[in-house]
């Protein structure tokens, strides 16, 4: 598939790399802060441009990424501009995961006019919606749902980690817990709701509950070269609660915050009932997977009906070995 790429930082660069790999061509590159610029290891694309209306309108693509920070309503300006084109687009951006209905609705209408397709997608797609739900076809009866991931803010970059708290004092700790709930898709709480439909469940509304993570003892942050006081934040926790029609419970918790030592990342899938099932793997390499993910799930859009999708209504992602992968469309046209 020729691919473009709205958004070329740390994801948009790796997503592109093993897109090459896997035989997809990588066409053109928006990102305004490389706008004029070469990018190095991608031939077909010369320079990459500021802002998507920049594409040439001859431009022959099938597909884009957009993994560029912006808000939903920035994601729709770009996703409109995209799918006007006749362009499938996959993003990882985590709130187009469960959107808002009103959002999804426009978008679905603009992707059938045009024959094309979207879907949000990334860690949450395997590890939150189809994992448990594969677990979850050997219950005779389930009572509950509850996933607790970790992310080690060491991992992030350290104007994200500080956006997120690290090294505040607690008094700061309600600021920034009415910032987070000022957001309208909480992390878990979108996939928890698909995870729902995908077993069959009628989710209703989302509870919310954003807790201080402090430690009794300094600890070191890395990234940012310093040591975070015993009672300054080093991260926080955010849990949410989907309740179902049918009495199903899901909960999910994500711990944002720097590690102890020795640990290591999480991610943990309990289904209580009959019998009861606790899934784990660490360390978890959900960066990783972030970036895998989007390449897998090309194929699997392209597919699809034309309209919004959602992972709950697609087929697991499959894995293909790279000696299976497709022939590029250009190399099709020249055969």
């Amino acid at each position: 598939m020729r691919l473009i790429f709205v958004g070329f930082g740390m994801h948009g660069r790796r997503i592109a790399t093993l897109a090459a790999e896997r035989g997809h061509d990588v066409v053109a590159i928006v990102d305004p802060a490389l706008a004029g610029r070469p990018v190095t290891g991608f031939a077909s694309s010369d320079h990459a441009r500021a802002d998507v209306a920049e594409l040439a309108p001859d431009l022959t693509a099938d597909a884009a990424v957009v993994t560029a920070p912006v808000d939903l309503a920035g994601l729709e300006e770009i996703a409109r501009e995209l799918l006007a084109r006749g362009l499938d687009v996959v993003t990882i951006h985590p709130d187009a995961f469960d959107p808002p209905r009103e959002w999804r609705e426009r978008l679905d209408s603009l992707a059938k006019q045009h024959g094309v397709r979207m879907l949000g997608t990334g860690v949450q797609d395997v590890w939150w919606v189809h994992v448990p739900a594969v677990a979850a076809a050997s219950m005779a009866r389930i009572d509950s749902v509850t996933i607790t991931h970790h992310v080690d803010l060491d991992s992030l970059a350290v104007s994200v980690a500080q956006h997120l708290g690290a090294g505040l004092p607690e008094s700061e700790f309600v600021r920034l817990r009415d910032e987070v709930l000022s957001l309208d898709a909480p992390v878990l709480g979108g996939p928890l709701r698909v995870l729902a439909t995908r077993l069959g469940l009628t989710p209703g509304e989302i509870e919310r509950d954003i807790r201080p993570v402090t430690r009794d003892v300094a600890t070191v942050w890395r990234s940012a070269d310093r040591t975070v006081e015993a009672g300054e934040l080093v991260g926080f926790s955010e849990t949410s609660i989907v309740h179902t029609l049918e009495g199903v419970k899901l909960r999910g918790t994500i711990v944002t915050a720097l590690l102890d030592e020795g640990a290591t990342t999480v991610d943990e899938v309990t289904i209580s009932g009959d019998p009861e099932l606790h899934l784990e793997h660490r360390p978890f390499p959900g960066g990783r997977i972030t970036d895998v993910v989007p390449v897998a799930r090309l194929e699997d859009i392209r597919e699809a009906a034309p309209g919004f999708h959602t992972a709950a209504w697609l087929p697991p992602a499959t894995y293909r070995h790279p000696a299976d992968r497709p022939a590029s469309r250009e190399t099709e046209r020249q055969k």
